[in-house]
């Protein structure tokens, strides 16, 4: 998490809440719960991750949150801003929201 300066522990903590109402999460953590999911997947501190990589849940404005993360650091462009969201982050269709 140290590539962006480490996402703000506010940001976490609400990361941490979608975990428990967002469906998209839900889902994955019932898989996850059932040896579903491939070994990258694992539950730590009440944050879903792939690898080491935290999930973000479709929920709210979380995903934009952590593109403005991303983006804050450099304002360098789509590749770079994509780099630097995938040092920290999983988001399915990162590329796509951060095009966006």
């Amino acid at each position: 998490m140290a590539a962006l300066s480490g996402p703000s522990f506010a940001f976490l903590d609400v990361s941490r809440s979608a975990t428990t109402c967002a469906p998209d999460m839900q889902q994955l953590r019932r898989s996850l719960l059932d040896d579903a999911l491939a070994t990258l997947w694992r539950e730590d501190g009440g944050l879903l991750l792939h690898g080491r990589h935290i999930f973000i849940p479709d929920a709210g404005d979380l995903r934009h949150q952590a593109l403005q993360l991303a983006h804050a650091v450099g304002h360098e462009g789509v590749q770079k801003t994509l780099h630097r969201l995938r040092d920290d982050f999983y988001i399915p269709s990162d590329r796509a929201l951060v095009q966006d």
